[in-house]
């Protein structure tokens, strides 16, 4: 069977991540993972992205796009399960981080 390039997977996950969510959350999107799985279903790409979080207006108002630029602030985190024959994206859910304290 055929595998798409990691690189499409990627793609498509961004894509179909603006395509479903609201424009400002998809701004700073950011590839933190690739996972290659085999399932009863067939070959998927795990494909994490993290996204800025959204700030509170006040913040918005002090701080415009500064603290987005510098890369510091919260991310969310979104898990999509990517066809490795299709290059279609299956599912996207929450990813949790494990807590490191």
């Amino acid at each position: 069977m055929a595998r798409i390039p990691v690189k499409e997977a990627v793609a498509n996950a961004m894509e179909f991540a603006r395509g479903v969510l609201e424009p400002s959350r998809t701004r700073d999107l950011r590839l933190e993972e690739v996972v290659y799985e085999y399932l009863t279903e067939g070959e998927v790409w795990w494909i994490t992205l993290s996204m800025a979080r959204p700030r509170m207006e006040l913040e918005e108002a002090i701080f415009p796009d500064r603290l987005g630029t510098l890369g510091i602030g919260p991310r969310d985190y979104k898990k999509f399960k990517v066809r490795c024959d299709t290059g279609e994206v299956m599912s996207m859910e929450i990813r949790e981080l494990a807590n490191t304290e």
